[in-house]
């Protein structure tokens, strides 16, 4: 049976993580941000150490996981990228003063928590009349890429129902903008037919999704034919009768984090993206407690994956730790290891029944996923109850 299963499991299991935090390991970004802004730091020295800086995100990347995106590290702020890129602001491509200029002073576009998170973004104002105007130039980053697609990894972009309903001046009817939104981003597509590309729309989760589904179906599906389309959500779970449409779309790839109910059964040549390890906790993944993935994966192409994009995590765990501490914590990179570990653990051809549960033989995968893992303190795990009201 461990045979059996571990044949099926042959090439069908990869991993995907996004989000790498852009701060870098050593707060790089914050600092070259303000030497630029500052004046002390030329704009070709800033440029190039962005591409640096992106660089070691894509090295780091490409040494634990199989999948990841390009065009992660912004100028400032994802939104305003592909609020510039769409043309809903006049901003020449690499016009820093035009874009920081949206970014800081008097005026800066406002503020607003993302997702009810500790992330903020700039919130765009969409045109009174749907009219986009792309701007190639400003998609896709790493900052100075010259040639569309030359980059390795998965182009990437937030999604037009994410504009849409986190803008200022969100549209009462979504299909009004969608339309026109399909062309803009067809048209930032079109150098990278037949690539996988990764478009992210956390919005999906947001309440109000099923009345404007069937606009949202027709808008993925058209975009689905320009490129190997990979659509994921985050942060909140979608209502199921949204997760059933979407799966029923030619997506090379879906994923749905939490899931609030079971996912259906995806077609052949649909790959699974499933949220195995955390993208905002901190503690380490027991990943010798998830056999209720198993079912998932017989028979299915599932891509291991973070629950949320890793930005919200330091970027590694480097420093001494007070002994309650030592061997618990996971950050970005930690979540990288996590799921090149546990790619192994599946694969390695003992079949899950001997990783997820004492083996007679212990795989050097086993025997690292026990390691790993030490449950959080006794502090974390029974929290004091709230003081008497």
């Amino acid at each position: 049976m461990r045979e059996k299963f571990h044949a099926s499991l042959e090439g069908n299991i990869r991993t995907l993580a996004f989000g790498l935090p852009r701060l870098g390991p050593n707060r790089e970004y914050k600092r070259l941000l303000e030497a630029y802004w500052q004046g002390s730091l030329p704009r070709e020295e800033f440029l190039q150490a962005l591409e640096d800086l992106e660089g070691l995100r894509m090295a780091t990347y490409r040494e634990h996981v199989d999948l990841y995106p390009a065009g992660e590290l912004s100028l400032y702020d994802p939104m305003l990228d592909l609020a510039v890129a769409l043309g809903v602001y006049p901003v020449e491509p690499f016009d820093l003063e035009g874009y920081y200029a949206l970014a800081r002073g008097k005026g800066a576009l406002p503020l607003r928590k993302w997702f009810g998170t500790n992330y903020h973004y700039l919130v765009p104002r969409l045109p009174e009349k749907p009219r986009y105007t792309p701007r190639r130039g400003f998609f896709p980053y790493p900052v100075g890429q010259k040639t569309p697609g030359s980059a390795e990894g998965l182009p990437t972009l937030l999604g037009p129902y994410t504009l849409l309903r986190l803008a200022q001046n969100p549209p009462e009817r979504v299909e009004d903008h969608l339309e026109a939104l399909v062309e803009a981003y067809a048209e930032l597509l079109e150098p990278f037919a037949g690539t996988l590309f990764l478009l992210q729309e956390p919005a999906l989760g947001l309440d109000g999704v099923e009345r404007d589904l069937p606009h949202l179906l027709k808008a993925y599906a058209a975009l689905a034919k320009r490129v190997p389309l990979v659509l994921l959500s985050y942060y909140l779970p979608p209502a199921s009768e949204v997760v059933r449409s979407l799966a029923n779309l030619p997506l090379r790839g879906l994923g749905v984090f939490p899931v609030g109910e079971a996912l259906p059964k995806l077609p052949p040549g649909m790959a699974l993206v499933l949220g195995v390890v955390e993208g905002q906790g901190v503690w380490r993944t027991h990943l010798l407690a998830l056999g209720g993935i198993l079912p998932l994966l017989e028979g299915q192409e599932v891509w291991l994956a973070p629950k949320a994009p890793l930005f919200h995590l330091p970027w590694r765990v480097d420093e001494p730790l007070p002994k309650a501490l030592e061997g618990r914590l996971a950050f970005a990179v930690e979540r990288l290891q996590e799921l090149s570990l546990l790619k192994e653990l599946l694969t390695d051809g003992q079949g899950p029944a001997g990783h997820l549960e004492a083996a007679t033989s212990p795989s050097r995968a086993y025997q690292a996923a026990r390691a790993w893992y030490t449950p959080p303190p006794a502090w974390e795990l029974h929290p004091s109850p709230p003081p008497p009201s």
